[in-house]
């Protein structure tokens, strides 16, 4: 998941700056629907390293999903500025305590074991009262 999850972001980053904010929520509807099928194919696993992993070196897994959030967003906000595109600045630390959040709320359908299909729409409405947020945010 992490190793896809990076290459999701450094894919998106990739593209032209105007396409990167045109294409932003398609782009996090695809990474979504992907990550929410990984997670139910191994859900025992994610079950195990969400719940289960305090004390030991998984327990930072979230972490690192953050971190790779964070970086991507500010690199998203560099790109913007640099395209000559206007996007406000946002602060690292609120950028870190949103992705967390955002993180913490996709694997909540691990911890209270939701079906599938409900965590599915769990997980767009959680995407779409983000993905609002991020545009306001950035003046987007």
């Amino acid at each position: 998941l992490l190793d896809k999850y990076c290459t999701i972001q450094q894919d998106f980053a990739q593209r032209p700056a105007v396409q990167q904010a045109a294409e932003m929520a398609d782009a996090a509807d695809e990474s979504l629907a992907w990550m929410v099928d990984y997670l139910y194919r191994h859900f025992d696993a994610f079950t195990l390293l969400i719940c289960c992993s305090a004390g030991t070196e998984y327990s930072a897994y979230m972490d690192k999903m953050v971190e790779i959030e964070v970086t991507a967003t500010l690199r998203f906000i560099e790109d913007m500025h640099r395209a000559g595109q206007p996007v406000n600045d946002v602060d690292r630390q609120l950028i870190h305590i949103l992705a967390n959040a955002f993180f913490a709320g996709i694997f909540e359908v691990v911890v209270h074991e939701m079906p599938k299909d409900k965590a599915i729409g769990y997980i767009n409405r959680l995407k779409e009262f983000y993905t609002a947020g991020w545009l306001k945010i950035l003046g987007l």
